[in-house]
């Protein structure tokens, strides 16, 4: 998954501010090389709610993928999000080798980078100009 990969990446390198995905899945709309709509702002969300180095999956997105063999899934959990009406079910993603053993994903220290975050979203799912 590209995610964790990312997160995996940022955290080997050093030097950068810990790395937060959210991803979910579902119709979008561009326009001028942006991107719009519900799946958009739940994909922000669920980045918004991910620890640094962490990837959390929306349960549409995680069910979406299929079978990861290289991933790990932590426990669901479900969170209200800003301008979102129904809770969404989430779980932390993680490369399977990379657990701790509370369940919680572990990719990296951020010593030294507290309180600074890159946040990333990603959406999935049906494009309509």
């Amino acid at each position: 998954m590209l995610g964790v990969r990312l997160v995996d990446g940022f955290a080997e390198e050093g030097g950068f501010p810990p790395v937060r995905v959210g991803i979910h899945t579902g119709p979008a709309l561009t326009s001028d090389g942006d991107w719009y709509g519900r799946a958009v702002n739940v994909a922000a969300r669920v980045c918004a709610v991910a620890a640094g180095d962490e990837v959390m999956v929306s349960e549409t997105a995680r069910a979406a993928a299929g079978q990861l063999d290289s991933v790990e899934w932590g426990a669901r959990e479900l969170h209200w999000l800003r301008n979102v009406s129904q809770p969404v079910g989430t779980f932390v993603a993680a490369a399977r080798a990379e657990w701790d053993q509370g369940g919680r994903g572990v990719v990296g220290s951020a010593e030294g980078l507290t309180g600074t975050r890159l946040c990333v979203s990603g959406v999935g799912g049906e494009a309509r100009p």
